[in-house]
Order: structure tokens, then C-alpha cells, then sequence
């Protein structure tokens, strides 16, 4: 049996922590008042009865005997401090953080075991509540599509979500501590318009949008403020948004506005030039006809020669602009490409030029093939200028497949690419990049405005000495 000596039951009586006294068979000998409060029993309900079977939970009482038999064994030391659950009276259970010693009589033998205890219950299910919330931040954080990061002062990331990561392809860890503008711009310092310099600078939000080269991708970006006590900005947070769509479609309407414009000043021009042209393509050949010398007969030869281009030019014109609703039929994409390619299946041979086709499983869509014929031929055919151009030949590589709620045709080259400046003026009437005389620069006006009528939509993409692609999408539902 514990006894106490001199003032020791005044201070356990009033200590703020937990003290059980148990015996070697593990029966409680002593609990002070802050026990009895913490389990709920008055002492007499806890003197004498096991404390492993009573007051334990039966999940925790196996553990907590194993300590029991460790420190009467003599190896305390071994679990000084440990955590576990106490079962109070009312069936609830509470988390006590125990410290551990031997009890020994006058002669030093091990007759029991004193164990003191912080009630932690409160500050475990703060615990849990905060790594709750954090865990459903960190979810909410990396569920956002945007781009978000915090950086400090210096633009080193303190935090990053995983679209940043993603985007990326590494893991927010390996971002931590890097600088914004190496890894979202890929330079040595941040650009000259970076609104977190702006946000330092102002202490307000700011925005831009900036095309990434690297990523080709449009983004808007805005910085926000974060504060200190003192009201100064000691970092902000980032949020990246990609606009590459929406600013694709902002560009093909502004095409398709200046288009529209274009092809109503070009339909009054192609008819006032026709007349004229016509009657100088038969004069001359009147002229011809007559006794004059040969010399002025070959002169003669090259003005109706020259003026019967201009009347072609001019036609190209007038189907520019008149853009008549094309006659529409079931047609197969696939069998208009093979078309397309059996046209130009010498030239290619002769020119060495590899052509590699993946042609999905499409269904038949209303079109005129006629029409996509024209549009995929002018698009080869460049597509093999260029190729011949840079190297002297070329692999063309042609991709159709369904995508969502559109048939999607795919032609890659392997030739020089297109500058970021000339992709946006390729769909411009009369813009080329080939040498006088070699083109009119009406071909794609003309693709255009047939995709166009079709309901469907023609971009490209390149990339630096990589080739160029088109891509035409097509409605499967005109």
C-alpha cells in the first residue's frame, strides 16, 4: 500500500495533473482529485479495482500493460513518456500524455508503479480540427485549374498549387524556394511588366497577359497583396490563368471581321478590272493575228499572257469574296485526303517527300468535298514548298480524328516553321512570304473562308525549326 509522507498528499491533492499509484498487479492504490475529475468517479469507485480492465479501452489496455511490466522489470527508462486513452465514467474517452516511474520499498524492491498524466484531449482535437483544415486547403488549393503561388519579396515561392506543378511536370515540393520568373518565364530576372514588382511597388493588385514561348500559352496573371502587422507588403499571391483559347478565338474573329471586309472591297475590284482585262486579252490576240513583225508578236504574246493571270487572280478574287454557300453533301474526309494525295503522289515521289497518314475511324459529315479538296490541297502543297526549300525534301504527316463534337485533320511539316509575327497575318489576303511571282497569297484567304462556311475553324501551330502544322476542325453536325 502507497503511503504518504510528510505534506506529499497536500501536493498531490492539489497538483493540476493526473497521479494514479497502481501495484504490481496493476490494482490502483491512489488517484488524486484531478483524477477523479478528469475520469468522472469519485476515489472510492477507483480504489482497488484494475486499472487495465476498468479504466482502459480494451485497444489500449494490452499496450498499456506491456509499459506496466517494462518499468516493474526495471526498464522505466525505456517508456518514460507515452500516449493513451482513459475511459471516464460516462464512456467518453480522453487522451492523457503519461510519465512514468518505478515505486520501491525500504529495502528497493519494485512494489509498484507511479504514473502522473497531462489531460491533451482538448489539444488533440485542436490538432486534428487544424490538420482537417489544412488538409481540406490543401485540397481546395490544389483542385483550382489556375495557377496559384505565393512568393515573397525576393520572388522566391513560399507555396504553389498543383496546376503550377502540373504545368510544370514536377511536384510543389521541388518548386519551393525557386524563383517565379525562372520557372513561369524561364529567364534570368523577372520580365519588365511583372505585376509582382507592381504589387511591391503600389501595394495593389495588378495584372497582365503575356504569351509564355516556351509553353505557348497565354496567360493572365494577377498579383494580390499580403501584409504584415505593420502594414507592409511582404509578399503576394499569383494567380495564372490560361487564355490561350479565348485568345485564339478572339484572333480567328478578328480574322474572320477583317476578312469579311476585305472580300467586299476585292468583289467590286475583280469586277471593275474584268472588263478591261477582257478587252485587252482580245486585242492583242486580234493584234496577233495580223501582219506585224515577230518581235512585236511576241510582245504581244506576253500581254495576253500576262493580263489572262490577271483575270485569274481576279477570279480567285471573286471566290474569295463572294463565299457561296457551298453545295453540301455526306462525304468522307478520309477519302478527300486520299484524293488529295493521289494528285500529288508523283511530285512527292520525285521531290523526296515521305508521306505518313493515321487516319481514325470517322463517320460522314456534310461538306463539299470539292471544296475540301481545294482547302487540303493548297495546304500540301505549301506544306511541300516549304519543306523543298529548307532541305531539299521532307516528311508530311497527316492525322484525322474525332474530337468531342468535331472531326479534327491534323498536316505536319517538317520544314522551317513559321515565325509567331507571320502566323498571325497567314489567313490575310495577298500576304506571302514567297518570292514575287511564286504566289498570289489568296490560297489560305481562300481555305479560310470555305472552313468558315463549313462552320468549322483553320489555325496552324510552329514551333522554331520544328515544322509547321494545320489544323482544320469540322463540325460532325454541320
Amino acid at each position: 500500500m502507497y503511503k504518504e509522507k510528510d505534506h506529499s498528499k497536500t501536493y498531490l491533492d492539489i497538483a493540476g495533473i493526473m497521479i494514479v499509484v497502481l501495484d504490481t498487479e496493476g490494482k490502483v492504490t491512489f488517484i488524486n482529485p484531478r483524477g477523479c475529475e478528469i475520469l468522472g468517479y469519485e476515489a472510492g469507485e477507483i480504489i482497488g479495482k484494475n486499472w487495465y480492465s476498468n479504466f482502459l479501452p480494451e485497444r489500449i489496455a494490452e499496450e498499456a500493460l506491456h509499459v506496466s511490466c517494462l518499468i516493474l522489470n526495471g526498464e522505466g527508462e525505456s517508456v518514460a513518456q507515452y500516449e493513451n486513452a482513459v475511459l471516464t465514467k460516462s464512456g467518453k474517452q480522453k487522451i492523457i500524455i503519461w510519465n512514468n516511474v518505478e515505486l520501491r520499498d525500504e529495502t528497493g524492491r519494485i512494489i509498484g508503479t507511479l504514473s502522473y498524466g497531462e489531460d491533451i484531449t482538448a489539444r488533440k482535437q485542436a490538432e486534428k480540427r487544424l490538420e482537417r483544415a489544412a488538409h481540406e486547403w490543401r485540397t481546395t488549393f490544389d483542385s483550382i485549374p489556375d495557377i496559384i503561388a505565393i512568393q515573397d519579396k525576393d520572388s522566391r515561392l513560399l507555396r504553389v498549387n498543383k496546376a503550377m506543378a502540373d504545368l510544370l511536370k514536377t511536384t510543389p515540393k521541388e518548386l519551393i524556394g525557386k524563383f517565379c520568373y525562372q520557372v513561369m518565364h524561364c529567364g534570368k530576372e523577372p520580365p519588365a511588366n511583372c505585376p509582382h514588382l507592381k504589387t511591391l511597388k503600389t501595394g495593389k493588385p495588378a495584372v497582365i497577359e503575356i504569351l509564355n514561348p516556351d509553353f505557348e500559352i497565354y496567360f493572365h496573371e494577377s498579383t494580390s497583396p499580403m501584409f504584415n502587422g505593420q502594414g507592409e507588403v511582404i509578399s503576394s499571391v499569383l494567380v495564372a490563368r490560361d487564355m490561350t483559347r479565348e485568345k485564339r478565338l478572339e484572333e480567328q474573329l478578328i480574322v474572320t471581321d477583317r476578312l469579311a471586309s476585305i472580300g467586299e472591297l476585292y468583289s467590286g475590284i475583280a469586277h471593275e478590272l474584268n472588263n478591261p482585262l477582257t478587252g485587252v486579252i482580245s486585242y492583242s490576240k486580234l493584234l496577233m493575228e495580223g501582219d506585224v513583225p515577230d518581235d512585236i508578236k511576241n510582245d504581244l504574246a506576253l500581254i495576253s499572257s500576262e493580263a489572262q493571270r490577271a483575270v485569274a487572280i481576279t477570279k480567285n478574287l471573286l471566290t474569295f469574296a463572294r463565299k457561296p454557300a457551298p453545295a453540301k453533301e455526306l462525304s468522307q474526309i478520309n477519302t478527300v485526303i486520299a484524293d488529295v494525295l493521289r494528285l500529288r503522289a508523283y511530285e512527292q515521289k520525285v521531290n523526296n517527300i515521305e508521306v505518313e497518314t493515321h487516319l481514325g475511324n470517322l463517320p460522314e459529315i456534310m461538306m463539299n468535298p470539292f471544296q475540301m479538296q481545294q482547302v487540303f490541297l493548297n495546304i500540301i502543297v505549301n506544306a511541300e514548298f516549304a519543306m523543298l526549300e529548307a532541305h531539299q525534301k521532307g516528311k508530311l504527316v497527316i492525322t484525322t480524328s474525332e474530337v468531342d463534337a468535331d472531326i479534327r485533320i491534323v498536316i505536319a511539316d517538317d520544314g522551317p516553321g513559321i515565325t509567331g509575327e507571320n502566323l498571325k497575318h497567314i489567313f490575310d489576303p495577298f500576304f506571302t512570304t514567297k518570292k514575287v511571282g511564286m504566289g498570289t497569297g489568296l490560297g489560305l484567304s481562300i481555305c479560310h473562308a470555305i472552313i468558315t462556311e463549313h462552320n468549322g475553324k483553320i489555325y496552324a501551330r510552329s514551333e522554331k525549326r520544328q515544322g509547321a502544322a494545320f489544323i482544320v476542325e469540322l463540325p460532325l453536325h454541320g
